[in-house]
């Protein structure tokens, strides 16, 4: 007879049946709230970064907003420069006035210098008020000398030789706008050059220059005041110092407000700028360009700051600007509150039923992204004709390159390869064998270059071949080789020596006043000089020091 069960063991198998429901209900309890500690945090980090992401994002926004403004009334100066420069009797009166210097005449001169004042009087109130200039002056001679300065008639003859983009400016007779810093305007300027005619010949004559001016004080108050932005431009003592005179440093030191890490307040636009600017969160975001949340006065602004520079792109100060920022961080704080309140609910309705799925689908779901991210991102860097780098590309890498060679002090080359004729190629054989030329020809640069050398279409029937640790010998030989390479071969199915190639070689040295662009242009111009040439050559640019 078989064994009966007992009360105990069916009482044990009970407990043990609860022990095991207990134990398996714990278990799925500590998953669940893993889980949803796991992915609270995840909507929290994430939330974070889309924070730390839109600040940023804010920041590049209103320095682009406030560049493109400071631009806007720089280049306002330089069309009021223009507009003055290309007035007849302007013209005239500024010409009978060198003449008159020129000649040792100064009764002459003075007198032309007062008809020039009195004829710029009538539209100068209105031109003020519209424009809110500052400074008018008219110059002449290789020191840049001041024929007439409208603001103060009684200063001229002071030369402004000290002033190199001007110099510049004169000597190429072309307009220029920007910021300046000294010796005696801190401003927006803009150039125009002045022109007379001849009477006998009718040819234009170079007399001198224009230059209109605007502080940045009333630049600022131009700017609409409705965007809710706060403006404070700050200089550097050390360069005020440098490039003031005397008497405008002295006038500038004494009239401006001095703010920590060595700046004085040139310009502001906002309420309570001082108590900000004494902000402890402030000086940090004064030495290094950033965006950032700044709690003050009990409320959250956000603070950007970027350098100033001027029109020759050295740096001369800081900008900061600052708006209100209590209702971004508030929508972002609910959003990320509200976002975590979901899924929490979400997760406890659904872990239990598709836990292990999810994890299988999700897994499979970032595979396929990864995998469709890695063909949008190389669809986004080649071109897809000839499967070489685009130019988008190259922008990349000519940034990553001459940061790369400043460091190590290497200089890197480019050669500039162009097909010559190749229209006639199109028109004669027809687009598809145009494109089979380009494949071609992508081809057999890829197989040229070394392995650490890059590759792209620069446009058309262009390439860019940037050959890295190269010198001027070095990449001439390696462009020689290749040009002999094209010319020998059969592209697209044409004759042997149909297809040739001009290409220009320029090298990037690594000294401070060198840029990509600077050397691409030398490329260009040497591939013009091998065109010129006779094509199917190669020509290396001269470097820039030798030039």
């Amino acid at each position: 007879m078989p064994p009966v069960m007992t009360s105990a063991a069916m009482n044990a198998m009970l407990a043990s049946a609860r022990r095991l429901r207990v134990a398996l209900f714990v278990t799925l309890s500590v998953l669940l709230v893993g889980s949803t500690s796991a992915l609270l945090w995840l909507v929290y980090n994430n939330d974070a970064k889309n924070l730390e992401q839109r600040l940023r994002q804010e920041g590049r926004s209103e320095r682009a907003l406030f560049e493109s403004r400071l631009r806007a009334s720089a280049l306002g100066m330089q069309q009021l420069a223009a507009f003055i420069a290309n007035l007849p009797a302007v013209q005239q009166r500024f010409l009978d006035g060198t003449r008159a210097i020129t000649a040792d005449d100064a009764a002459k001169a003075d007198t032309a210098r007062q008809s020039l004042l009195d004829a710029l009087r009538p539209p100068l109130d209105q031109m003020r008020w519209e424009y809110g200039f500052a400074q008018l002056q008219f110059l002449y001679g290789p020191q840049a000398r001041i024929f007439l300065r409208v603001q103060k008639p009684a200063r001229y003859g002071d030369p402004m030789s000290a002033r190199a983009g001007l110099i510049a400016a004169m000597q190429a007779r072309s307009a220029q706008h920007g910021f300046e810093l000294g010796p005696d305007f801190i401003g927006l300027h803009g150039l125009a050059p002045v022109f007379a005619r001849e009477n006998r010949t009718g040819a234009p004559q170079f007399i001198g220059m224009v230059e209109a001016g605007i502080t940045l004080e009333s630049a600022l108050a131009l700017m609409p005041p409705g965007d809710g932005l706060g403006y404070a431009v700050l200089l550097s003592l050390p360069e005020i110092k440098d490039r003031l005179a005397p008497d405008r440093l002295r006038q500038t030191l004494a009239d401006r407000p001095h703010i920590g890490s060595g700046q004085i307040l040139e310009a502001a636009r906002g309420e309570n700028i001082q108590a900000l600017l004494r902000n402890p969160a402030l000086p940090a975001l004064m030495l290094t360009p950033g965006t950032r949340l700044v709690v003050h006065g009990g409320h959250h602004l956000l603070v950007s700051s970027f350098a100033l520079r001027d029109y020759a792109g050295q740096r001369t100060g800081v900008v900061l600007t600052w708006r209100d920022a209590n209702a971004l961080v508030a929508a972002l704080r609910n959003s990320a509150r509200n976002n975590a309140v979901y899924a929490a609910l979400m997760l406890l309705v659904t872990e239990s039923l598709l836990f292990f799925g999810l994890r299988r689908v999700s897994a499979r779901f970032e595979t396929i992204i990864a995998g469709q991210a890695e063909i949008l991102q190389e669809q986004a860097t080649r071109d897809p004709l000839t499967g070489l780098y685009n130019r988008r590309t190259l922008n990349e890498v000519l940034v990553r390159e001459s940061a790369a060679a400043r460091r190590s002090g290497r200089p890197f080359a480019l050669a500039l390869v162009d097909l010559d004729h190749f229209k006639a190629i199109n028109d004669t054989h027809g687009h598809a064998a145009g494109d089979a030329v380009l494949i071609c020809a992508a081809d057999i640069m890829r197989g040229h270059i070394r392995a650490q050398d890059i590759a792209c279409r620069y446009g058309g029937e262009e390439f860019l071949l940037v050959l890295r640790d190269s010198d001027a010998g070095r990449a001439v030989a390696l462009a020689e080789r290749l040009r002999r390479a094209l010319a020998t071969a059969s592209l697209g199915g044409l004759p042997a020596g149909r297809v040739t190639v001009s290409i220009g070689v320029a090298v990037f040295q690594p000294a401070p006043s060198e840029t990509p662009e600077a050397t691409l242009r030398r490329a260009d111009e040497a591939l013009y000089r091998a065109k010129d040439e006779g094509r199917n050559r190669v020509v290396c640019a001269t470097a820039p020091d030798a030039a």
